[in-house]
């Protein structure tokens, strides 16, 4: 009884974080550092206002290599005048 088998590959589905893309290790090294930096402010239950101001400039330096995705539009949120809210 004759049987087809197929591949198919499935990294075609997903595109490369343009982090992966530096011919050496030694470029993507600091940029990785400071990915995982952010996350590790990303990931705490409340921010200082240091906090926010470092996730505010990693997240800016970081932006042409990472997309920080935003559940409730708050963490990049603008300031209202006397509102005393980020």
């Amino acid at each position: 009884m004759p049987f087809k088998i197929a591949t198919f590959n499935v990294e075609n589905l997903f595109s490369r974080p343009k982090l992966l893309n530096f011919d050496k290790s030694a470029e993507a090294t600091p940029l990785l550092n400071k990915v995982a930096r952010l996350s590790e402010l990303i990931d705490k239950e409340t921010y200082l206002a240091d906090d926010r101001r470092r996730i505010l400039e990693l997240a800016t330096e970081l932006k042409p290599y990472v997309e920080v995705s935003e559940v409730r539009k708050k963490l990049f949120g603008r300031r209202k005048v006397g509102s005393g809210r980020f």
